[in-house]
């Protein structure tokens, strides 16, 4: 019997003396699902996917409060940037959970601004019509917990980024 080999989507070339399709190192495994071609995943990182885990939490006792507390307690402004902020803390906690390559980079591009906007918008005294502070006094125990929880959790999603990108060699190995 003729010895044939395979050949891999990303063109790397293994032996097969009986014909069937044999993964070289080198593959990514889109051979088993032709719609994953391209989007290797990174084997998933602990520290990374519990600091999502946390954040994903965090932000639903956050946002459950602004909900509780009414929409109209808040400027159009502050929803619109809002809605904004929960659309990105979604985004950022899937491509974590789901393991994707760019997780690491997301979690740092998401965490530390959205960190800061929170503690900007509750943390520091009327300053715009991004506005929603509680040093003012007269926010409730929880609205206080769940914005404090919310801004540890979005920072420990920017430093767990940051610490599993450095871990699995920076930007030259990353999304580009």
């Amino acid at each position: 019997m003729p010895h044939r080999q395979s050949t891999s989507t990303t063109g790397a070339v293994a032996p097969d003396p009986a014909g069937a399709r044999v993964p070289s190192p080198s593959d990514d495994g889109s051979h088993l699902d032709p719609g994953r071609a391209g989007t290797r995943r990174r084997q998933r990182d602990a520290g990374l996917w519990w600091a999502a885990i946390f954040f994903a939490v965090a932000a639903v006792l956050h946002n459950g409060d602004h909900f509780r507390r009414g929409l109209d307690t808040v400027t159009a402004e502050l929803q619109v940037v809002g809605w904004a902020g929960m659309a990105i803390s979604a985004l950022a906690i899937v491509l974590v959970l789901r393991g994707h390559r760019t997780a690491p980079l997301i979690a740092i591009s998401a965490g530390f601004p959205l960190a800061i906007g929170f503690a900007a918008a509750h943390w520091l005294p009327e300053w715009s019509a991004l506005s929603d502070p509680f040093v003012d006094g007269g926010a409730s125990w929880f609205s206080i917990v769940a914005s404090i929880l919310e801004i540890i959790g979005a920072t420990w999603l920017g430093v767990a980024g940051w610490v599993a990108l450095r871990r699995h060699g920076g930007l030259a190995r990353s999304a580009w």
